[in-house]
Protein backbone atom coordinates (compact mmCIF):
# COMPACT_ATOMS: atom_id res chain seq x y z
CA UNK A 1 0.00 0.00 0.00
CA UNK A 2 1.21 3.69 -1.28
CA UNK A 3 -0.55 6.48 0.24
CA UNK A 4 0.81 10.10 -1.45
CA UNK A 5 -1.17 13.11 0.03
CA UNK A 6 -1.77 16.12 -2.21
CA UNK A 7 -4.78 17.59 -1.01
CA UNK A 8 -5.58 15.93 2.32
CA UNK A 9 -6.64 18.01 5.01
CA UNK A 10 -8.24 17.72 8.43
CA UNK A 11 -10.21 14.74 8.62
CA UNK A 12 -10.33 13.59 5.03
CA UNK A 13 -6.63 12.19 3.67
CA UNK A 14 -6.87 11.63 0.12
CA UNK A 15 -3.89 10.20 -2.03
CA UNK A 16 -2.70 11.53 -5.87
CA UNK A 17 -2.13 9.14 -8.38
CA UNK A 18 1.73 8.64 -7.96
CA UNK A 19 4.31 9.66 -5.72
CA UNK A 20 4.77 12.92 -4.89
CA UNK A 21 7.91 15.08 -4.88
CA UNK A 22 7.28 16.07 -0.70
CA UNK A 23 6.67 12.63 0.00
CA UNK A 24 10.26 10.82 -1.30
CA UNK A 25 12.05 13.79 -0.02
CA UNK A 26 10.52 12.92 3.26
CA UNK A 27 11.32 9.58 2.50
CA UNK A 28 14.61 10.45 1.76
CA UNK A 29 14.87 12.75 5.19
CA UNK A 30 13.92 9.64 7.23
CA UNK A 31 16.77 7.46 5.78
CA UNK A 32 19.27 10.85 6.77
CA UNK A 33 17.45 11.06 10.34
CA UNK A 34 15.94 14.63 9.50
CA UNK A 35 13.34 15.88 11.65
CA UNK A 36 10.09 17.43 10.23
CA UNK A 37 11.39 20.82 8.84
CA UNK A 38 14.80 20.52 9.18
CA UNK A 39 16.68 23.24 6.64
CA UNK A 40 18.40 19.99 4.77
CA UNK A 41 15.05 19.06 3.87
CA UNK A 42 14.58 21.99 1.40
CA UNK A 43 18.49 21.40 0.93
CA UNK A 44 17.66 18.12 -0.85
CA UNK A 45 14.68 19.84 -2.56
CA UNK A 46 16.59 22.18 -4.39
CA UNK A 47 19.59 19.72 -5.19
CA UNK A 48 17.40 17.34 -6.57
CA UNK A 49 15.52 16.96 -10.24
CA UNK A 50 12.51 14.92 -9.93
CA UNK A 51 10.89 12.62 -12.49
CA UNK A 52 8.30 9.47 -11.73
CA UNK A 53 6.81 6.88 -13.95
CA UNK A 54 3.84 4.91 -13.29
CA UNK A 55 4.60 1.67 -14.83
CA UNK A 56 1.29 0.56 -12.99
CA UNK A 57 -1.14 2.71 -11.58
CA UNK A 58 -2.80 0.48 -9.40
CA UNK A 59 -6.12 1.54 -7.83
CA UNK A 60 -7.25 3.56 -4.96
CA UNK A 61 -9.46 2.40 -2.17
CA UNK A 62 -10.96 4.07 0.96
CA UNK A 63 -10.27 2.86 4.57
CA UNK A 64 -13.09 4.50 6.97
CA UNK A 65 -10.86 5.05 10.67
CA UNK A 66 -12.09 6.53 13.46
CA UNK A 67 -10.61 8.85 15.75
CA UNK A 68 -11.59 9.88 19.27
CA UNK A 69 -10.93 12.83 20.91
CA UNK A 70 -12.18 15.54 23.07
CA UNK A 71 -14.26 18.96 22.93
CA UNK A 72 -13.05 22.18 24.24
CA UNK A 73 -16.08 24.53 25.28
CA UNK A 74 -16.14 28.46 25.31
CA UNK A 75 -14.74 28.64 28.42
CA UNK A 76 -11.10 26.62 27.44
CA UNK A 77 -11.93 23.64 29.45
CA UNK A 78 -12.51 20.37 27.99
CA UNK A 79 -15.75 18.62 27.87
CA UNK A 80 -15.73 15.35 30.08
CA UNK A 81 -17.32 13.21 27.00
CA UNK A 82 -15.04 11.95 24.57
CA UNK A 83 -16.29 12.23 20.23
CA UNK A 84 -15.55 10.07 17.78
CA UNK A 85 -14.84 11.69 14.33
CA UNK A 86 -14.80 9.55 10.80
CA UNK A 87 -12.19 9.85 8.94
CA UNK A 88 -11.84 8.32 5.21
CA UNK A 89 -8.47 8.11 3.89
CA UNK A 90 -7.18 6.86 0.22
CA UNK A 91 -4.35 4.25 -0.15
CA UNK A 92 -3.29 3.02 -3.51
CA UNK A 93 -3.16 -0.54 -3.70
CA UNK A 94 -1.20 -3.22 -6.19
CA UNK A 95 0.65 0.06 -7.76
CA UNK A 96 4.24 0.25 -9.54
CA UNK A 97 6.02 3.41 -9.67
CA UNK A 98 9.89 4.52 -10.95
CA UNK A 99 11.42 7.65 -9.19
CA UNK A 100 14.16 8.80 -10.98
CA UNK A 101 16.45 11.55 -8.90
CA UNK A 102 19.09 14.01 -10.82
CA UNK A 103 21.96 15.63 -8.78
CA UNK A 104 25.51 15.51 -7.88
CA UNK A 105 27.15 12.26 -7.88
CA UNK A 106 28.17 12.42 -3.98
CA UNK A 107 25.02 13.43 -2.68
CA UNK A 108 23.23 10.53 -5.08
CA UNK A 109 25.94 8.26 -3.35
CA UNK A 110 24.55 8.98 0.01
CA UNK A 111 21.04 8.71 -0.32
CA UNK A 112 21.74 5.27 -2.28
CA UNK A 113 23.44 4.27 1.05
CA UNK A 114 21.38 6.13 3.43
CA UNK A 115 18.43 3.69 1.43
CA UNK A 116 19.96 0.75 2.21
CA UNK A 117 20.63 1.45 6.00
CA UNK A 118 17.76 4.31 7.01
CA UNK A 119 18.28 5.86 10.29
CA UNK A 120 14.63 5.64 10.76
CA UNK A 121 12.05 3.30 9.31
CA UNK A 122 11.08 4.17 5.77
CA UNK A 123 7.30 4.26 4.30
CA UNK A 124 5.87 5.49 1.40
CA UNK A 125 3.96 8.27 2.05
CA UNK A 126 2.16 7.31 5.45
CA UNK A 127 3.42 5.93 8.45
CA UNK A 128 1.14 2.49 8.00
CA UNK A 129 2.37 1.83 4.64
CA UNK A 130 6.07 0.66 5.29
CA UNK A 131 8.08 -1.08 1.39
CA UNK A 132 7.62 -4.21 0.63
CA UNK A 133 10.89 -4.42 -1.32
CA UNK A 134 14.58 -2.37 -0.98
CA UNK A 135 13.53 1.18 -2.58
CA UNK A 136 16.43 2.14 -4.08
CA UNK A 137 17.37 0.63 -7.16
CA UNK A 138 21.39 1.60 -7.61
CA UNK A 139 22.83 4.93 -9.34
CA UNK A 140 23.00 5.10 -13.38
CA UNK A 141 25.46 6.54 -15.52
CA UNK A 142 23.81 5.46 -18.61
CA UNK A 143 21.30 8.66 -19.56
CA UNK A 144 22.11 11.93 -20.23
CA UNK A 145 19.46 13.43 -18.66
CA UNK A 146 16.42 12.55 -16.35
CA UNK A 147 13.91 12.10 -19.52
CA UNK A 148 15.79 9.39 -20.80
CA UNK A 149 15.91 7.74 -18.10
CA UNK A 150 12.24 7.78 -17.25
CA UNK A 151 12.31 6.94 -20.67
CA UNK A 152 14.29 4.05 -21.52
CA UNK A 153 14.68 2.57 -18.02
CA UNK A 154 13.40 -1.32 -18.05
CA UNK A 155 10.59 -1.48 -16.67
CA UNK A 156 9.52 -2.59 -13.12
CA UNK A 157 8.64 -6.30 -11.87
CA UNK A 158 4.99 -7.20 -12.29
CA UNK A 159 4.46 -3.89 -14.52
CA UNK A 160 1.19 -3.56 -16.43
CA UNK A 161 1.85 -5.30 -20.02
CA UNK A 162 -0.72 -3.56 -21.75
CA UNK A 163 0.35 -2.18 -25.10
CA UNK A 164 -0.98 1.56 -23.84
CA UNK A 165 1.87 4.24 -23.44
CA UNK A 166 3.48 4.82 -20.25
CA UNK A 167 2.89 8.19 -18.59
CA UNK A 168 5.61 9.75 -16.40
CA UNK A 169 6.28 13.48 -14.47
CA UNK A 170 9.33 15.13 -14.78
CA UNK A 171 10.53 18.22 -12.72
CA UNK A 172 11.64 20.44 -15.58
CA UNK A 173 15.45 22.43 -15.08
CA UNK A 174 13.55 25.69 -15.93
CA UNK A 175 10.24 27.46 -15.62
CA UNK A 176 9.62 31.14 -16.02
CA UNK A 177 6.70 32.85 -14.12
CA UNK A 178 3.73 32.55 -15.88
CA UNK A 179 5.21 29.91 -18.25
CA UNK A 180 2.20 26.72 -18.56
CA UNK A 181 2.69 26.11 -21.82
CA UNK A 182 5.55 23.53 -21.70
CA UNK A 183 4.23 22.45 -18.13
CA UNK A 184 1.61 21.37 -15.47
CA UNK A 185 1.10 22.89 -12.02
CA UNK A 186 0.89 19.88 -9.51
CA UNK A 187 -0.25 20.28 -5.59
CA UNK A 188 3.28 19.21 -4.53
CA UNK A 189 5.74 21.20 -2.76
CA UNK A 190 8.06 19.92 -0.26
CA UNK A 191 7.20 22.66 2.41
CA UNK A 192 4.70 24.87 1.59
CA UNK A 193 1.56 22.90 2.55
CA UNK A 194 -0.75 22.67 -0.10
CA UNK A 195 1.87 24.96 -2.78
CA UNK A 196 2.35 24.11 -5.72
CA UNK A 197 5.34 23.06 -8.52
CA UNK A 198 6.07 22.65 -11.98
CA UNK A 199 6.52 19.47 -13.71
CA UNK A 200 6.42 17.98 -17.28
CA UNK A 201 3.89 15.23 -18.73
CA UNK A 202 6.43 12.49 -20.71
CA UNK A 203 4.21 9.94 -23.06
CA UNK A 204 6.59 7.10 -22.72
CA UNK A 205 5.73 4.15 -25.11
CA UNK A 206 4.88 0.84 -24.44
CA UNK A 207 7.43 -0.54 -27.34
CA UNK A 208 10.44 1.54 -27.08
CA UNK A 209 13.65 -0.06 -27.66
Amino acid sequence: MQSWGTRSRWDVRETGPEPTKSGVIGLLGCALGLPRRDPGLLELDRSLRFGVRLDRPGRIETDFQTVTGRHRQANGKLRPDDFTVLSPRDYLHDAAFLVILEGDRPLLERLDAALRAPFWPLFLGRKSCPPTRPVSLGLRDAYASLDAALIHEPLLDRADARAAPYTAWAEPIDVAPGDVARSDKLRDDPLRLYDSRFARRLTVPADRP
